[in-house]
Formats: C-alpha cells, sequence, structure tokens
C-alpha cells in the first residue's frame, strides 16, 4: 500500500512539472520524502522483526507487517534526488524573485521618466504662458499708449482748428488749392527702397525718407497744411504706401512708431519723430 501511495504521489508531482505549478512541486516533494522515509523505516522495523523472531525460535505471523515482495528501501531513489530536485525549485524559485526584482525596477524607472517628462512640459507650458501674460501685457501698453498718442492728436488738432478759426476772417472760407503734381511709381518704388533702408539703420540717417508729393489740395488737407510736418498730406501718403505694395499695413504702421526713431541722431530725433508719428496715424487708420 505505500508503494502504491508513492507511486500515485509520484504520477501528481510529474503532472503538476508539467502544470509548471510551483508550490505543487515543493509540497509533494516534501510529502514523496515523508513516505518514503517512513516506508525504509517501516521495511527496517519489519526486518529486525523478523531477524529477532528467527533468533528467538518464535513464529513469525504474516499479520505482523505487510506482506513485502522484496527490500522496500531497495526500490526507493536515493534522497539525493529529492535534494536536487528541491535545489532546481530553490534556483528557479529564485530566478523568478529576480525578474519580479527586475520588473519592478524597469517599472520604477519608466515611472521617474515618465514624471520628469510630465515636469518638462509643466514647466514649458509654464513659460509659453508667461510668455503670453507677457505679450498681452505689452499689446495692452501699446494700445494704451496708441490710443492716448490718437487722443492727444486729435485735442491738438482740435486746438489748432479753433485757433485757425478765431485767426480767419469769418468772411474768408477756406479755398481748395491746385493738387500737387502727380507722383509717379518711379519715384514711390525709389522712396520706399530709401524708407527700408533708413528703417534698418535709423541711428545713422540724416535725411528723412518723407513720402512724395505735396498736398491733394482738399479743404480738409489745405486747413491741415500749417500744421502738418510733412509735404505730402495724408491722402498722398496713404497712396504712396497703397501703390508701395505693402501686405501688411499693421507690420508697416510699427516700423514708423516714434518711440523707433529715438535712437535717430540726437539733432535731428525731435523733427524725425514728429514725421514718423504723422505717417504712424495714417498707416494707422488704414
Amino acid at each position: 500500500m505505500a508503494m502504491e501511495h508513492i507511486a500515485k504521489l509520484k504520477t501528481e508531482l510529474e503532472q503538476a512539472k508539467r502544470a509548471d505549478d510551483k508550490a505543487r512541486i515543493a509540497r509533494l516533494v516534501r510529502i514523496i520524502g515523508m513516505e518514503e522515509r517512513k516506508a525504509r523505516v517501516k521495511a527496517a522495523n519489519t526486518e529486525d522483526a523478523q531477524r529477532k523472531a528467527r533468533e528467538s525460535f518464535l513464529p513469525y505471523s504474516k499479520s505482523d507487517t505487510p506482506r513485502s515482495r522484496g527490500p522496500v528501501a531497495a526500490k526507493l531513489p536515493p534522497m539525493a534526488y529529492f535534494n536536487d530536485f528541491e535545489d532546481q525549485v530553490k534556483r528557479e524559485e529564485e530566478a523568478r524573485e529576480a525578474a519580479e526584482r527586475i520588473r519592478k525596477e524597469e517599472e520604477a524607472r519608466k515611472a521617474a521618466e515618465r514624471a520628469r517628462q510630465e515636469e518638462c512640459r509643466r514647466k514649458a507650458e509654464e513659460a509659453r504662458r508667461k510668455a503670453e501674460e507677457q505679450r498681452k501685457r505689452q499689446e495692452d501698453q501699446q494700445r494704451q499708449r496708441e490710443s492716448k498718442f490718437r487722443n492727444e492728436q486729435r485735442q491738438r488738432e482740435r486746438e489748432q482748428q479753433k485757433k485757425s478759426h478765431r485767426s480767419t476772417p469769418p468772411n474768408t472760407p477756406l479755398r481748395p488749392t491746385p493738387p500737387a503734381p502727380a507722383v509717379t511709381m518711379s519715384q514711390i518704388k525709389e522712396w520706399y527702397i530709401f524708407a527700408e533702408a533708413c528703417n534698418n539703420a535709423r541711428e545713422k540717417v540724416q535725411t528723412f525718407p518723407v513720402p512724395p508729393g505735396g498736398c491733394c489740395g482738399t479743404l480738409t488737407c489745405v486747413s491741415q497744411a500749417k500744421d502738418r510736418a510733412n509735404k505730402a498730406c495724408e491722402c498722398n501718403i496713404r497712396k504712396c504706401f497703397r501703390n508701395a505694395g505693402i501686405a501688411n499695413y499693421k507690420k508697416e504702421m510699427l516700423k514708423w512708431h516714434p518711440d523707433k526713431w529715438s535712437r535717430s541722431p540726437e539733432t535731428k530725433r525731435e523733427s524725425f519723430q514728429k514725421l514718423a508719428r504723422e505717417i504712424f496715424i495714417v498707416l494707422k487708420d488704414m
């Protein structure tokens, strides 16, 4: 019966090996070892009883021990087999633990890399947000300066108109004057090329790039002629820029901002800024 039980356990052990059930394999190895030790002890006890019975001339009763077909211990595998198998299971368990440890370390490394990338993205987004806020603040300040400048310009124009109305006799209304000679396309192109060169090196400019042409002759432009720094009126300035083929008036307007001309020579800075201011206002309204 003991050998049949051990054979059954070994069959289960083979099945556990094929299923790669580590826990079941270890348990069956321990059970088989215990059963084999019990079988060896029982066989040894049976042999001792038989020997003592022969020596004391006592009859041996077959009912004392189960019938044996031979020495049980001789049919069992050596303990080294099970010891080697336990060592193999132990090595496999250690390898599994090492693989699990490597997997956890790799997961921790990937998590740290993801956290680092997320931090970089967060910092980049924060920098972009701050840059956007700075740009909006600058645009707001620019709009406020331009609005203030336009309001001051309009106030000055109203005051000048009041003065001109007071100084002009009521019975002598303004009359339109003959328009200035028409400006050719070649003159406009030459002027714009010169203006681009001046805008790229304002600190070296000695002659301001005034738009070509004079007054168009309308009453509005004639009334503003005395207070105008440029010879060309607003109508002719607007016509020059349109004929020059400007694609982006806003970008062109920024080139003529009075603050940009603060780098011009000190002796001519004030007059240059006044000329640029008139051109800036015209481009702003286009």
